[in-house]
């Protein structure tokens, strides 16, 4: 009799009910799976732009000169407009020929990210040459510093004996470096640089703290160049 009760139990249940089932587990499933992985992500360090299509030696010190004349780049990014502490990104970069195959840059950057205020100055050299007369190759180098503010002033603290928010306004700086690789055929075009190389480390001097480590960051790009008539 409990053998019968019970499959004419399972019969009864409708199968919407079973799929709507399976759908909620799926969905909680798939939550749990991203907290999970939340926790040993990792965040950009290196600010964004909205020039990568016109400013390409934002992307890669090998650039610097590429074009064979002077550029003269300034952006300034406002994003999440109206939404207090919200990414502001201003940036003003300058490289030229130098001779037949050198080039030569230098920018500067201001990044304000809600407390944390970083400003950077860098210079750049790249070196090009050709193989087989249509194969280009470009290596570029950059170094610069990076100097951090923190100004914890107006933050809304969840916790009073928070190190940062009882420690005050603090900087710190740094060194920054880059390296990058271009390449071009015809109209194909691929370049690769790292961002950050020497991953240096700067204390803000808070007690207790380790402070803010810059990360390596990789950059790819490939694209490829035709007419339209």
């Amino acid at each position: 009799m409990r053998n019968g009760r019970i499959q004419r139990f399972v019969e009864f249940i409708p199968i919407k009910k079973i799929r709507k089932a399976m759908k909620s587990i799926t969905k909680i499933g798939f939550i749990l799976a991203s907290l999970c992985l939340a926790q040993t992500s990792f965040s950009q360090q290196t600010p964004q732009s909205n020039v990568y299509g016109y400013n390409r030696f934002s992307l890669n010190p090998a650039y610097a000169g590429e074009q064979g004349c002077t550029e003269v780049f300034f952006s300034h990014l406002n994003q999440w407009t109206r939404i207090e502490g919200a990414p502001i990104t201003s940036l003003l970069s300058v490289n030229s020929r130098l001779g037949k195959d050198w080039g030569v840059g230098g920018s500067v950057l201001v990044d304000k990210l809600g407390m944390l205020q970083q400003v950077a100055a860098s210079g750049s050299v790249s070196y090009g040459f050709t193989l087989l007369k249509e194969h280009k190759i470009r290596i570029g180098l950059s170094a610069g510093y990076y100097q951090f503010r923190l100004n914890p002033d107006g933050a809304v603290a969840f916790d009073l004996m928070d190190n940062i928010v009882n420690g005050g306004s603090q900087s710190s700086s740094s060194i920054n470096s880059e390296l990058g690789f271009l390449y071009q055929f015809k109209g194909l075009e691929a370049s690769f640089s790292s961002k950050q190389v020497l991953q240096t480390f700067s204390n803000f001097g808070y007690s207790g703290l380790d402070g803010y480590g810059l990360k390596r960051h990789f950059i790819g790009l490939l694209g490829y160049k035709f007419n339209l008539n």
